[in-house]
């Protein structure tokens, strides 16, 4: 049987980053370092870390796949919540202890692999970073406020507030996301498997292609397909898209 990233048609260069970043993550101490540069190697480390969760999954090894994914859930979370934030100096200083940073990245990987492995808990504690004064890619910020509302609280005004919003001035990719968001929230299952059909087909053709690992699986599928699953209303979609997701 094909290897998971040849059966999703991804090049071998990319199952490769498992290797390429398991020897420098385990020789490399983010805090070792002259305290100005504590943010950057943070999140340097955190992009190892995802390589390698991401390169194992793509290679089928699913054990080191669900070990290195908890070990990104745990440096996420240190790089959300770290008291390094607090010992950071130099001209940055300020940014970093705000909590701001790269932060779209590691949130969004993390919790695919929480709801993925079933630890809702870290994926609702992950949850608490996210905030309109952080600094990202606008629609992305706002489509994971809205999936970290919901972790943290399920349905509420905020929750449909923050859809809204979407819906009027969003993406047509994120349009979709929230609809299937809101949908999961309602407990309502019918009509689901059509939308996750049509965000798995824009995946497909729009962020598949980028050059990033972590757009090489489809993330928010993974969330949305989990979260539904927990909320007692699995989306009942087309089989060939599973390959794409993450079940760990």
């Amino acid at each position: 049987m094909k290897a998971r990233y040849e059966r999703i048609g991804v090049t071998e260069h990319w199952a490769k980053q498992a290797d390429f970043w398991e020897r420098r993550v385990q020789r490399f101490d983010p805090t070792a370092v002259n305290r100005e540069l504590l943010g950057g190697n943070y999140e340097t480390h955190l992009n190892g870390l995802i390589s390698i969760a991401f390169g194992n999954y793509l290679n089928d090894a699913l054990p080191a796949a669900r070990q290195w994914g908890a070990e990104l859930i745990r440096k996420a979370d240190t790089y959300f919540f770290g008291e390094w934030r607090l010992a950071v100096l130099g001209r940055d200083a300020e940014y970093w202890r705000s909590g701001n940073g790269d932060w779209i990245p590691a949130y969004r990987s993390a919790v695919a692999f929480a709801v993925a492995m079933g630890d809702w808990d870290s994926a609702k504690r992950l949850s608490a970073h996210p905030s309109e004064n952080k600094i990202g890619d606008p629609d992305d910020k706002t489509w994971y406020l809205l999936v970290a509302e919901f972790l943290m609280h399920g349905r509420t005004a905020r929750f449909s507030s923050i859809g809204d919003q979407i819906q009027q001035e969003g993406k047509k990719y994120h349009q979709v996301l929230a609809q299937l968001l809101d949908a999961v929230a309602r407990g309502q299952a019918e009509g689901t498997g059509e939308l996750f059909g049509e965000h798995m087909e824009y995946y497909q053709r729009r962020l598949k292609p980028r050059d990033e690992i972590d757009h090489k699986l489809a993330i928010d599928g993974t969330i949305i397909a989990h979260a539904a699953e927990h909320a007692g209303c699995p989306i009942v979609f087309d089989e060939k898209w599973k390959d794409y997701l993450i079940y760990v």
